[in-house]
């Protein structure tokens, strides 16, 4: 399904640049993102790491963290220093450089603020007042899609191996969905940048996980074309989200067109789990997530809406995750592999589950 990371990463920079048209939503994106990620989190905690929680927790930390460190020390040091209101409060202060340098919980820095009469760190409760959110002070707020992502997987291996406990969480969390889009104001930091919000993406992608270990026999019979099936699946992106852009204000009907895209997922990856090339491009994906925000946040900024400056921005993007791919990624995927004990039922499938690593975003 790397095609169809690579389309969502590149929607998610379309968005930010003021690119808005029916089929490229940067939030729907990483919605989106968000469903691919719980698939593949239920595949290697199923057939990487199933007795090994250790290693399934170290190596999405070697999978997020050390292109990201890489991202924000060149914007903080060549582009923009962190906020110097984050330093009228030492708490805030603390909290903000913590969060930034681990990129443990990064979506709550949308939480708090320090509130422009009294210089305090304060919860952002109401949508009226002075406080600007922390999320603003280290110039990486597309990262909170990062946060929500660590956040699901503290979850991920207690439930990943069984389907019906999923279910039963998947219930709950869209009751605990749309009682927060219902009862809160919008952007309420709970509904904008809380795990609690999303966890039923995740879920979905956990589910579908479980329906291709089901059919995925079946599957085997159709002989699906890797290309043409990549190529079906942005077009049911593209569907999804336009699909979602109509119902966005009926957050009962919203996990329609997610569901939708959750059951084709199953197919898409059973068709390009064994192209190297749809995986390398799929890799691509969260390194053009990290590097497009300085892009189009500080180096092109009078060009919003423009279809031009966004391709642009685009190619700037490709090219930069190239380089970060290769300088960063590549070697750190080597020690990802030593942490996980790849059983032979897995490669015997041809299912390589570095595969699936899963942008982000998020635009989060």
């Amino acid at each position: 399904m790397g095609l169809i990371r690579f389309f969502l990463a590149l929607s998610v920079v379309f968005s930010h640049n003021g690119i808005h048209v029916p089929g490229i939503d940067g939030l729907l994106a990483v919605y989106a993102f968000f469903v691919i990620s719980g698939f593949y989190m239920a595949l290697v905690l199923n057939e990487k790491y199933q007795d090994n929680v250790a290693g399934f927790y170290g190596a999405r930390f070697l999978r997020l963290w050390p292109s990201y460190i890489v991202v924000l020390l060149v914007v903080l040091l060549l582009i923009a220093p962190m906020s110097s209101a984050i330093y009228t409060s030492t708490l805030a202060a603390v909290y903000t450089w913590t969060v930034n340098l681990t990129m443990f919980f990064y979506n709550t820095l949308g939480w708090f603020g320090i509130d422009s009469a009294t210089g305090k760190l304060v919860f952002l409760a109401t949508p009226e007042g002075g406080a600007s959110a922390l999320l603003n002070a280290a110039h990486m707020p597309h990262i909170w899609s990062i946060g929500e992502e660590i956040s699901f997987y503290l979850l991920a291996p207690f439930i990943a191996r069984k389907p019906k406990t999923i279910l039963a969480v998947l219930a709950m969390a869209l009751l605990i969905h749309v009682a927060i889009m219902s009862d809160l104001y919008p952007l309420h930091p709970l509904q904008r940048y809380s795990g609690f919000n999303t966890f039923w993406l995740f879920l979905f992608g956990m589910t579908a996980y479980h329906g291709w270990k089901k059919y995925n026999a079946s599957l085997e019979r159709m002989r699906l074309d890797a290309l043409w099936c990549s190529i079906f699946g942005v077009g049911i992106s593209i569907a999804c989200i336009i699909a979602a852009q109509k119902l966005w204000d009926h957050q009962i009907l919203l996990c329609i067109p997610f569901a939708l895209f959750a059951a084709c997922v199953i197919p898409l990856f059973h068709a390009t789990r064994r192209s190297r090339v749809d995986k390398f491009v799929g890799e691509l994906s969260y390194p053009i997530y990290l590097t497009h925000w300085p892009v189009v946040a500080y180096l092109i900024v009078d060009h919003q809406g423009s279809w031009y400056w966004s391709f642009v921005i685009a190619g700037i993007s490709i090219a930069c995750s190239i380089a970060l791919y290769f300088c960063v990624d590549f070697h750190v995927e080597k020690i990802r592999r030593r942490l996980a004990r790849t059983p032979v039922g897995l490669a015997g499938a041809g299912v390589d589950s570095s595969h699936g690593e899963a942008p982000r975003p998020t635009a989060r």
